[in-house]
């Protein structure tokens, strides 16, 4: 699931956006109901130890933090860590959590934020960025992806997309041609799956969908 290269946009734009050379791309498309499985998979696969997830305009930080907490992540909004960090004494990052009990690993602690939340922090420990959807502009891309591979750091950026497999997710052959970079060379779809993840998942979204509606 990588692509490494400058990222600019095509011919004829206004003005030119990138990522640097050091941050490698990669989309993965799972099952609408698979999301949680290949975000786990996207997360194992990386190796990361500083991930961050980007929600789609519109979804709820707490909803989507209190699914993923329920799936086996250990997530935290970007809001509740930075404020852990203002509120530490010792000045020590909120991102790894003390090593599960009897495991005798660390697990990533999952940053969740939205794109807005995001904008005009300097977060230069994060090494992945995940996606969650197809921006739908380079400049929208760019400035999430952004938050990975500062002071030229090695960085990864995942775009996770439902769709069947095979078949390329909307908007991304536009957004590849924007960036100047063939985004569906390093695609990948997320076969396995989970179902207990996937049975609460579905029952998630007829939640936000009621929420939605009334």
């Amino acid at each position: 699931m990588e692509r490494r290269g400058e990222a600019k946009l095509g011919a004829g734009s206004a003005r030119a956006v990138g990522l640097p050379s050091s941050v490698s791309v990669g989309v993965l498309t799972c099952d609408p109901d698979n999301c949680i499985a290949a975000i786990h998979h996207a997360l194992r696969m990386s190796g990361a130890t500083r991930p961050i997830l980007f929600l789609p305009a519109g979804r709820s930080i707490k909803s989507e933090l209190q699914l993923l907490q329920q799936c086996d992540f250990d997530a935290i909004s970007l809001g509740d860590a930075l404020e852990a960090v203002r509120a530490s004494s010792n000045g020590l990052s909120p991102y790894l959590p003390p090593a599960t009990e009897g495991s005798g690993q660390q697990q990533p602690r999952l940053l969740v934020a939205s794109a807005t939340e995001a904008r005009g922090i300097d977060l230069p420990e994060i090494d992945l960025v995940l996606v969650w959807g197809v921006p739908e502009t380079a400049d929208q891309f760019v400035h999430v992806a952004g938050r990975t591979g500062r002071k030229g750091l090695p960085g990864k950026v995942v775009v996770l997309s439902p769709g069947e497999e095979g078949e390329e997710p909307p908007r991304l052959s536009l957004l590849g041609s924007q960036l100047g970079i063939d985004l569906s060379e390093d695609l990948h779809h997320m076969a396995k799956r989970n179902e207990r993840w996937a049975e609460m998942w579905t029952v998630h979204e007829k939640v936000v969908q009621a929420e939605t509606k009334y």
